[in-house]
């Protein structure tokens, strides 16, 4: 099972994708290009 901080982790994170607070992976890459 999934320890219960973990759990309100992943909740966290689901809920910034419905609320649209991510940056799409393709922008991401165009950031750190030169890290890549």
């Amino acid at each position: 099972t999934i320890p219960p901080e973990e759990r309100a982790a992943i909740d966290r994170g689901l809920k910034d994708v419905e609320e649209g607070r991510t940056t799409p992976h393709e922008e991401v890459r165009k950031i750190y290009a030169k890290w890549l």
